[in-house]
């Protein structure tokens, strides 16, 4: 059973606790933010978590507290995370002399072009190589 412990101190050194109940789905995610509300002075602590393994969305479970750390609310809010769009990167690649036994005093400069292109895999959420080209410049 997991539980929100909350303890506030006061000028005058009071410490006041309250605990409140998480939900099962909150208390499978973790903690991701606390703040104090500067319009109100209410205090919003934050849980962070997925309700699926292939689930792409972001969840947060917010609980809202008085400023006497009375519960007010719980509110969950999901937020859809977007696929990255694909990308190439290009490398030049210079080498001077050979690169065998027969033109190792060889000292001529070799540029060799390089392109990388990558696409998004939403399963895995990470870019994965595509294609690679490469071009002898000289």
């Amino acid at each position: 059973m997991l539980s929100l412990l909350i303890a506030t101190v006061s000028f005058s050194q009071t410490v006041v606790e309250k605990t409140q109940e998480l939900s099962k789905i909150a208390a499978k995610g973790y903690f991701y933010d606390a703040i104090q509300n500067p319009d109100n002075g209410n205090i919003e602590v934050t849980y962070k978590f997925k309700k699926g393994s292939k689930d792409a969305d972001a969840t947060y479970e917010t609980y809202y507290f008085d400023k006497n750390l009375t519960f007010i609310k719980n509110e969950e809010t999901t937020i859809t995370v977007k696929d990255k769009d694909s990308y190439t990167q290009t490398y030049v690649n210079a080498t001077v002399g050979g690169c065998t036994s027969f033109s190792i005093l060889s000292m001529s400069l070799n540029l060799t072009k390089e392109t990388w292109n990558y696409t998004w895999n939403a399963d895995k959420k990470s870019s994965l190589l595509k294609e690679l080209k490469t071009k002898q410049l000289s």
